[in-house]
């Protein structure tokens, strides 16, 4: 759509600001347990991590956008929160980068003051909405709606922002149809964007906690790729991109987690996009043996 297309065409380069999880909305699956506020980055970071890119990519600031992924912005102490901002907009204003995004759970995308931010130079929005269903949300702490995560991807649309929505298949109390059902649902909304990032039990979150008590087994290599499958299916159907299939803890996370279970492979986007191509195959071949 209009929010995802780019001046003359140009894709930028993201320039990655890690924001640690810990003050998170209740419902992040990748949370620390016990609790843990990890040290949120200095506004210097920013600037250091734009110099650094343009250095090594050699590119103009109209080709960088600015990210800040991970935990939620706006979920952030005041202080540090603001600090970040005017530290992003002075990027944008510099002409260092073109722009920047935010990492914001629907609740903050329905509060935070958008127009405002767009003003300082905002152009995107990831939303981990992780799961639409009732008792997922639940398992995780959530007790918000559902409904939010569609009406936050809807405000974003109205803005003229780009959405980048986060499913996660696998969490505790979901499945086969309820994964598949959420992308159905998320696809119907028609957000710009999608990263599906299989559940994954890491050391020190919420739900390495919960593989460790014997509450929750995540998927396994074969469950994920078929259950990603169907998912990034829903989500294309949709017309939305794919951007990631996999999460990365070694590139995702602020602080590095190990791996204690789960589909940690760095192929199973390829592995997902096979299947679908075998699938496209042979539904070309049936209908190729068809009369008329």
């Amino acid at each position: 759509g209009a929010a995802g297309r780019r001046d003359r065409g140009v894709i930028p380069r993201i320039v990655p600001v890690l924001v640690p999880h810990g003050h998170c909305l209740p419902g992040c699956p990748w949370c620390p347990e016990p609790a843990d506020t990890s040290r949120i980055p200095h506004p210097d970071e920013v600037s250091e991590a734009v110099q650094l890119a343009r250095t090594k990519h050699g590119t103009s600031g109209r080709s960088l956008e600015l990210g800040f992924y991970g935990g939620d912005l706006w979920a952030l102490p005041r202080e540090h929160r603001t600090a970040l901002l005017d530290a992003a907009e002075r990027e944008v204003r510099g002409g260092r980068v073109a722009s920047f995004r935010l990492t914001l759970a629907p609740a903050s995308v329905l509060r935070a003051p958008l127009n405002e931010f767009m003003k300082r130079g905002l152009r995107g929005v990831e939303i981990p909405v992780h799961s639409l269903d009732r008792e997922v949300s639940r398992l995780l702490g959530n007790r918000s709606s559902p409904r939010l995560a569609l009406e936050a991807v809807g405000r974003l649309a109205r803005a003229r922002l780009r959405s980048i929505v986060h499913l996660s298949p696998g969490l505790p109390g979901s499945s086969h149809r309820s994964a598949v059902r959420s992308a159905e649902a998320i696809a119907r909304v028609h957000p710009s964007a999608a990263r599906v990032l299989p559940a994954l039990a890491l050391e020190g979150t919420v739900l390495g906690a919960a593989y460790q008590r014997g509450d929750w087994i995540p998927m396994d290599q074969d469950q994920a790729i078929s259950t990603c499958r169907d998912v990034v299916a829903r989500l294309r159907q949709g017309g939305v991109e794919i951007i990631r299939v996999g999460l990365q803890p070694r590139v995702d996370l602020a602080r590095r987690r190990r791996v204690l279970a789960g589909p940690d492979d760095p192929n199973l986007r390829s592995h997902v996009e096979s299947q679908l191509l075998a699938r496209k195959a042979g539904r070309a071949l049936t209908s190729s043996f068809r009369f008329g």
